[in-house]
């Protein structure tokens, strides 16, 4: 019998690409039976970074004027009823790096979610994009500098690298050997993203249904290693709490025999101080 009923990892209307607002995922959330909840948009981009990407976030202003204010206002309105936590998911860009301590502070806690890293020239990429070798290395680079920091929680889809790569690899283990052991490193939950098998799955060339991400291929060698691992709807439509793809998520992580968090530990205050 699974036991679902937290999620620690949903999007509002605010990232331009969900919908709903808080009070609709946390009603969901309430009828399903969930004991917490996670809050958990995009967070605003500076102005140099965003000129750059093919993605929209919510603005500085947004996040000041409503994302905040609403998320005091629903703890106040849920409480007693649902754990309510006010999270932001974010990409670590080292032009950004003073801000992430101040917004840690401004919040419960953050998630890693790395779809863009820095080329030359000022360029980036997408993780979405085909991963050449040196690429892979920046995407695991780049996340271990993130993890390092000690402000983030949680690393979000940490097998998205292998989205338009299919071949599981020597590199392709390199690559989640480094991620998985930066996790374990710093005490961050490496997060079974429901939201890939709402994708495309494939066959692996054992025969094996996969999808791209979360790779079942990484979640043994997640498993083997003994990491940290929560499972998340990462919500982008108030149906997607508890459907099939999260069904499906746990019963991935029970097949393999991950032992999953269903509850994460929060940074305390003074965690939060000494990484600032």
């Amino acid at each position: 019998m699974l036991n679902i009923d937290s999620n620690y990892h949903t999007h509002i209307w605010l990232c331009r690409h969900a919908i709903g607002d808080i009070d609709d995922y946390v009603d969901r959330a309430i009828e399903l039976g969930y004991k917490e909840i996670g809050i958990s948009d995009h967070v605003p981009l500076i102005d140099e970074i965003e000129k750059k990407l093919v993605t929209r976030r919510m603005t500085k202003e947004e996040y000041r004027t409503i994302y905040l204010p609403s998320l005091a206002r629903a703890k106040k309105k849920y409480q007693g009823k649902i754990v309510l936590y006010s999270a932001l998911e974010a990409e670590y860009f080292e032009a950004m790096h003073e801000l992430y301590p101040q917004m840690l502070n401004e919040v419960d806690y953050l998630i890693l979610g790395q779809h863009y890293l820095p080329l030359t020239q000022g360029r980036f990429f997408s993780v979405y994009d085909k991963m050449t070798p040196a690429r892979l290395d920046v995407y695991a680079q780049t996340v271990t500098k993130a993890l390092n920091t000690g402000w983030f929680t949680i690393l979000a889809h940490p097998d998205i690298y292998l989205f338009n790569n299919p071949d599981w690899n020597a590199y392709a283990i390199k690559i989640a050997e480094q991620i998985i052991d930066a996790c374990i490193a710093n005490d961050v939950y490496l997060e079974m993203n429901a939201n890939g098998i709402r994708k495309r799955s494939f066959l692996n060339p054992e025969g094996e249904i996969v999808y791209r991400y979360p790779r079942l291929e990484f979640w043994r060698l997640v498993r083997s290693k003994g990491a940290k691992v929560i499972i998340n709807d990462d919500c982008h439509l108030v149906e997607h709490l508890h459907d099939q793809a999260t069904l499906t998520a746990y019963q991935m992580a029970e097949a393999i025999g991950i032992k999953y968090s269903t509850r994460i530990t929060l940074p305390t205050a003074n965690e939060k101080e000494n990484n600032v």
